[in-house]
């Protein structure tokens, strides 16, 4: 993009003269860490691989790849940046560079989508007691007047203040009174906030009264002007933050942990509370609500119908959203066990946007609880196609490779999982167990404890430990880990009810695993819709019982 300035943080990038500036000192570099800043910022939605930024940036010249590290390293220390934890420039291991800063564009405000305009209500226009009008119908005439010029706005949504049952709240309220002196007539006008109750603008308007034609047109148009400048001086910043709160939010999504879920809630929280119609922020907490019966151990009772909810708002608002469509076919496939309601989700998501990596994750996973496990890999590889640097799709990958049994490609994939992002402790939990399936106790064993300690003694992981010293006879271990479980869980007997029937199954005891495993259908615990392809069950797969429970699940 030529010619363009780009500010992020407290920088400003002039791409035309190729000059960074921090408020009124422009910054030294050399010309290639500039370049490579340009490139970065203008292909900002994708991650840039190595190759692509050496023939960018030096073209036609031959050079060797430590120049493009040395560079990197360069920029960072200009920009004060991190390698391990950075604010501008990301590295993604083996691949590449991505620039993840929010970035403004001079003069560019993002686009309002029609439901994401704020609504104004006009309250009937009021004479102030005692004042006379030479047309007594002047108010009703204004505020109609009002109406109608505020419609022909692009920035606003109005309408009359006695609203039609079920429509949304406004935003704005503006109320009026008008009065007549001496051959003006005054309108004085007050912006209400109705959140909060205050006063965003308020503003005495004065017009000449010769005719009632001509004094509705000026009248009204300048109520207008007040009501959307006021609009613009209160929210111009919330529009800005809004992007950049809402990326924020999905950056620490993908990570995938319970503390990073936490912290997306927060961003897109703070979203919806100044923009409740904001339907990315809508299908961010929807898409938190679905993950946080895994990440956080949260009760799927509580979590999944929250989920549907926000889901569904965003819906309300845009039925055409294949994030919405992606996000309600996940609490379809994890809470409601509707395969066939999920499928139609995901594909639904899909037709809308075929480029849409979470649906073509999730579709997978559908995939993958359904048994068919070679669509399942082709699906979620396509999804690492789409998002190379995400941290969930990575472990996926692993994930869905250990559940299909290729455990040394399985063992790769976490690996790789891993180096993108250390914290995210199932990918340690599912290395462990791949490694388990390999004999190799000691690295099996060292993962699990990492997958533990990482996830803050999350019931399920710790379960998992206890399966691993099972599956190694390691019978004091595991009894310690139970042990652990009844004093964290307390009365709960609910939680970790899968990962204490592979405890079970694992230590030979078939009636006990049936036992917990009846509890996880009833509490609809996510991890049993993995069952008819979880190696860890195995053992079971020729009781009745456990072919019953398969059948109840649709299955």
């Amino acid at each position: 993009m030529s010619g363009s300035r780009f500010v992020f943080g407290p920088f400003r990038l002039e791409t035309a003269q190729r000059a960074l500036w921090r408020a009124n000192e422009v910054l030294r570099a050399p010309p290639q860490a500039i370049e490579l800043l340009v490139i970065l910022i203008e292909n900002r939605d994708r991650v840039l691989l190595r190759d692509e930024l050496l023939q960018w940036v030096w073209s036609g010249t031959s050079v060797e790849e430590h120049s493009l590290t040395q560079t990197v390293f360069l920029l960072r220390k200009v920009l004060g940046d991190n390698a391990r934890r950075p604010l501008f420039i990301e590295g993604i291991a083996k691949r590449g560079y991505r620039f993840i800063a929010p970035v403004r564009i001079m003069g560019d405000d993002p686009p309002a989508t029609p439901n994401d305009l704020p609504i104004v209500s006009v309250s009937p226009f009021r004479l102030l007691w005692g004042s006379r009008l030479p047309e007594p119908m002047l108010p009703l005439w204004l505020t109609e007047a009002t109406v109608q010029s505020l419609s022909r706005r692009e920035s606003v949504r109005t309408r009359v203040a006695v609203s039609p049952s079920g429509a949304a709240p406004p935003d704005f309220l503006i109320d009026a009174t008008l009065q007549a002196s001496s051959g003006t007539i005054g309108v004085e006008m007050q912006l209400i906030e109705t959140r909060t109750q205050t006063i965003a603008h308020s503003e005495l308007i004065k017009c000449e009264f010769n005719c009632a034609a001509e004094f509705l047109d000026e009248a009204s148009s300048r109520i207008a002007n007040a009501v959307v400048g006021g609009i613009e001086r209160q929210s111009n910043s919330v529009s800005f933050d809004a992007q950049d709160l809402y990326r924020r939010g999905r950056l620490a999504w993908n990570h995938r942990t319970g503390r990073a879920v936490d912290s997306a809630m927060h961003y897109f929280r703070l979203i919806l509370e100044r923009r409740p119609r904001y339907t990315p922020a809508l299908v961010g907490m929807a898409d938190c609500f679905n993950v946080q019966s895994i990440y956080s151990s949260m009760d799927p009772g509580v979590s999944f119908p929250q989920a549907k909810a926000a889901a569904q708002r965003a819906l309300s608002l845009d039925h055409r959203l294949p994030e919405a469509h992606a996000s309600l076919g996940y609490s379809s496939l994890m809470y409601d066990r509707d395969w066939e309601q999920a499928n139609g989700r995901f594909r639904a998501a899909l037709d809308l946007n075929p480029s849409y990596a979470t649906a073509h994750q999730w579709l997978a996973e559908y995939q993958l609880a359904t048994g068919q496990l070679d669509e399942a890999i082709a699906s979620i590889q396509r999804a690492a196609s789409l998002d190379p640097a995400s941290p969930g799709i990575a472990h996926n990958i692993g994930f869905m490779l250990y559940m299909s049994r290729e455990y040394d490609d399985s063992i790769d994939a976490l690996s790789e999982a891993i180096s993108l992002d250390h914290s995210l402790w199932l990918a340690h939990v599912f290395l462990g167990r791949a490694l388990a399936e390999k004999g190799m106790q000691a690295g099996a064993i060292d993962a699990l404890k990492r997958g533990v300690s990482l996830s803050g003694l999350d019931p399920h992981a710790l379960a998992e430990l206890g399966r691993g010293y099972a599956v190694f006879g390691m019978a004091r271990e595991r009894d310690a880990v139970l042990h652990s479980l009844d004093a964290i869980t307390g009365p709960a007997p609910n939680t970790a009810s899968y990962g204490r029937a592979l405890i079970c199954a694992a230590s030979g005891d078939r009636r006990g695993a049936m036992g917990f495993l009846q509890r996880a259908y009833a509490s609809r615990c996510t991890w049993l819709n993995y069952m008819k392809v979880d190696p860890a069950l195995d053992e079971l797969r020729a009781d009745s019982e456990f072919q019953q429970l398969q059948r109840n699940l649709g299955f």
